[in-house]
């Protein structure tokens, strides 16, 4: 008598288990649905950042390509107030 109650406990546990499991599976559907969601609005923001990103990079690039071009300049001038300067002092 004792196996009969053991399997029936059994099979009722079983059973509920199953039905739980059928039951948050439709709720874990729904959470996955809604955490891909959020993955593609984060991939957007990433994206968004990446050409934020590139933008700095260029102004970068070209910020130094200023200041090269700036002290060729100041050195060149250096180098004419130099010889000008040694022309009427020497």
């Amino acid at each position: 008598m004792d196996l009969v109650g053991t399997v029936v406990n059994a099979l009722v546990v079983g059973t509920v288990g199953l039905i739980l499991a059928w039951l948050g599976k439709g709720r874990f559907e729904a959470i996955d649905r809604r955490f891909e969601v959020v993955d593609r609005r984060f991939e957007v923001i990433d994206r968004r950042f990446e050409a934020i990103d590139h933008r700095f990079d260029r102004l970068e690039d070209r910020l130094e390509a200023f200041r090269a071009e700036l002290n060729g300049r100041i050195d060149v001038l250096s180098a004419r107030m130099d010889a000008h300067m040694q022309r009427h002092t020497g």
